[in-house]
């Protein structure tokens, strides 16, 4: 067999790819459906909601579910194999108009379930079959190739859409991920934890490995800070494909800004993870957070289509780094016997269920508010994530409150 690590960082990185390319599925439909008569932006935006929910809060089983029964590979192609089944879903609106909510909605709870899948699982693999050193490097080239499919995907779905129309667009979507799925399930099939558990065990055993109490106050507070940073993070990114749309008038030039934004942010996988193996996730996750929050204010106070994609470039280099930074900070502070719980806590309830609270907060001010100045009060929350993460304890301090 392949030297395991580059094995796994391969086909890992491909199912990221296919997974965090529907990142933007649904938000870059929105402006598509808001063609059909009785679609609204409220009810769209809820349906986002609905999604990130679901995906947030099975994290943590899926987490567990892993770790009791070994079937890494099979988890991860139900994954990609749902998020496959969601875009047909979400295609058939475009055929039948009166079922618009019906069949969003359903594909948004399949969807949830799809994406609640990869990051937990994922994350494990990798920590597993590298050494804790190197599983922050090797996020971080993971995690490109999920900003990768961040950035293509949406240049994809408006192409395909321009050139055969949104139904049969979206079906030729669905059959790559589809394939995708049959393919990362062979691929990553060689991997069971036992087989890694057993290899790194005397170098596990050395270390004094206290109860996860001792690490709680961190995970907790990190669960904390990183919730509200998603509620900025996830609020904005679902809303700025239709903010491009209505500054524009354009699905296309959106789809190129927002394209161009994202193939810049591929680097910041592999930059924000060595960083982070250098100076600490503290550190980084501080960094991270600054250059998000003052380059989308950046991006607000600009209608120059130059200046808005390099505003909005730095902010997704910064802003889509969760993978290598949050996984990476929990990978040296907690051990391994508690890393996949751990990962879903900052992963599903921090990352995805604070995005989810997000996108409600602009749904609550869309009703009140234009989508500019609901875009403008997110930066609260930037803010707020912020200062709170100024307060996260060194690796020296955890267990010490």
């Amino acid at each position: 067999m392949e030297n395991p690590q580059t094995r796994a960082l391969s086909f890992t990185s491909l199912a990221h790819f296919v997974n965090d390319g529907n990142y933007f599925l649904f938000p870059v439909l929105i402006p598509y459906y808001e063609k059909i008569p009785q679609s609204s932006l409220i009810g769209l935006g809820s349906v986002a909601i609905i999604y990130n929910l679901i995906n947030g809060f099975l994290s943590t089983p899926v987490g567990r579910l892993a770790d009791r029964i070994d079937r890494d590979s099979l988890l991860i192609f139900t994954g990609l194999f749902l998020n496959a089944v969601s875009v047909v879903l979400f295609a058939l609106p475009f055929i039948y108009h009166d079922f618009l909510y019906e069949f969003v909605l359903i594909g948004a709870i399949i969807l949830g379930i799809g994406q609640s899948i990869y990051h937990p699982v994922g994350g494990s693999i990798l920590s597993f079959v590298n050494s804790r050193e190197k599983a922050s490097s090797s996020m971080g080239i993971n995690q490109a190739f999920g900003s990768l499919g961040r950035a293509v995907t949406p240049y994809m779905i408006s192409a395909v859409i321009a050139l055969i129309g949104e139904f049969s667009g979206l079906g030729i979507f669905a059959i790559y991920m589809f394939l995708a799925s049959v393919v990362t399930f062979a691929g990553l099939h060689f991997f069971s934890r036992r087989n890694f558990r057993r290899s790194e065990s005397s170098k596990e055993n050395i270390e004094d490995v206290k109860p996860f109490s001792h690490y709680a106050f961190f995970v907790y507070l990190l669960t904390a800070s990183v919730f509200i940073r998603s509620m900025f993070m996830l609020g904005v990114n679902t809303y700025i494909p239709t903010f491009m749309t209505d500054i524009y008038h354009s699905e296309t030039v959106m789809s190129y800004v927002l394209s161009s934004g994202l193939v810049v942010s591929v680097a910041g996988g592999p930059l924000f993870g060595k960083i982070t193996s250098l100076k600490g996730g503290k550190f980084t996750i501080l960094l991270t957070s600054g250059l998000s929050l003052v380059f989308f204010l950046a991006f607000l106070l600009t209608t120059n289509i130059i200046y808005t994609g390099i505003a909005y470039a730095v902010f997704a280099l910064s802003a889509f780094t969760g993978f290598p930074v949050l996984l990476g900070y929990v990978n040296f502070v907690v051990p391994r016997e508690y890393s996949t719980t751990s990962n879903a806590l900052v992963w599903g309830l921090g990352s995805t269920v604070g995005g989810a609270a997000g996108i409600g907060a602009i749904v609550l001010l869309l009703i009140y508010l234009p989508l500019r100045l609901s875009l403008w009060t997110m930066l609260i929350f930037g803010a707020l994530s912020f200062i709170l993460m100024i307060f996260l304890p060194s690796k020296e301090k955890v267990g010490k409150f």
